[in-house]
């Protein structure tokens, strides 16, 4: 069922914050209709979003004092035939997430009250071609190399998003997860060893487990046609600056949106130099001079309009407060001047 969203505003998913508190009273301030639970990765390494989704797999070192991920592939597995066993059951206990890895997450389920009237939550989770080029093992080779924990890392992702999203839905029963996917950025690069369907898989895999709206988050540029092949109904992209490159398979993301897909434009620059130089008015001119370029590709306007969301180009969490207490009002008032113009 096609989702109409009609340029309503979210964000991506972390925060410079170091008080879970004043993050999610700063998210419920600016986005009232999608609010998102915050990773704060300067409140705690264990924040990082590769450390807190791979922490509970057999092996995985969270390594605090070096600001280092991998998984000791030397040691004994002790506990695979337990964590294996979950995964097979569907038993999702062992998956909870632990406090100290999601501050701004245990925060946001105690607001109860103050989310009462949105209209969906919205969630993420580190993707599995990200995360699995990002953590390596002991010798600092990436993990997605190794047969046994590629799978393992992908099994426990497909869980990790599945019990997320059963928590998130005691706030809201329609959901949003993204997978956040940096690294798709290097898929065809000679830095990558990687098969386009098997990215395509692990994706697929992991979106598997999303009853709600399923998403993937690039912040680069990419080969779209491969993300757009993924069961996703949300595709996030950088949208100050990779609009040129998106278009590039207009073919694509035309069928997207006719089967129903929706674009979330990252519009607002999460750079604080490029941010200085633009305010709400110049970024919704830049948005809608996008969505005129898309439209002369051969679809409606109306139709692309009822099928984005805005969003930040990319997470906050590496920019700083004054940054990103900038950024989340200037969204809101892109959302609020596009849904005023065209009657959304």
């Amino acid at each position: 069922m096609k989702q109409k969203l009609s340029c309503l505003a979210t964000g991506i998913g972390s925060l410079p914050h170091t008080s879970s508190e004043d993050a999610c009273d700063f998210i419920l301030r600016n986005l009232k209709e999608i609010p998102f639970w915050p990773q704060l990765p300067k409140l705690s390494f264990k924040e990082n979003m590769y450390a807190q989704f791979v922490y509970q797999v057999p092996n995985a070192i969270i390594d605090e004092s070096n600001k280092r991920v991998y998984i000791d592939t030397s040691r004994d597995p002790q506990g695979f035939d337990e964590f294996l066993a979950d995964i097979l059951a569907e038993n999702l206990e062992p998956f909870a997430y632990e406090e100290d890895y999601f501050h701004g997450f245990y925060k946001m389920l105690g607001m109860e009250d103050s989310l009462k009237n949105i209209d969906i939550f919205k969630g993420q989770i580190t993707g599995p071609v990200s995360l699995g080029f990002q953590v390596t093992d002991e010798n600092r080779k990436p993990i997605f190399y190794n047969d046994v924990y590629r799978d393992i890392m992908t099994k426990n992702l497909k869980m990790m998003a599945k019990w997320q999203e059963k928590a998130l839905r005691k706030l809201c029963d329609r959901t949003m997860i993204f997978l956040d996917e940096p690294y798709l950025s290097m898929i065809g690069s000679a830095f990558v060893s990687l098969d386009r369907s098997n990215a395509i898989e692990y994706m697929n895999e992991v979106l598997s487990a999303i009853e709600g709206i399923k998403a993937i988050h690039c912040c680069a540029n990419t080969d779209w046609s491969l993300v757009l092949e993924t069961d996703i109904e949300v595709l996030n992209f950088d949208a100050y600056g990779y609009t040129d490159n998106l278009l590039l398979y207009s073919d694509k993301v035309i069928e997207f949106l006719e089967r129903g897909g929706i674009i979330a434009w990252g519009i607002v620059p999460t750079n604080e130099e490029e941010l200085d130089k633009e305010s709400s008015e110049s970024l919704t001119e830049r948005l809608e001079e996008s969505m005129r370029r898309l439209a002369q590709k051969g679809i409606s306007h109306d139709d692309i309009l009822s099928s984005s969301l805005i969003t930040p180009s990319c997470g906050l969490g590496p920019t700083s407060v004054r940054c990103a207490e900038n950024v989340l009002p200037i969204l809101r008032e892109i959302s609020d001047k596009m849904r005023e113009k065209y009657g959304l």
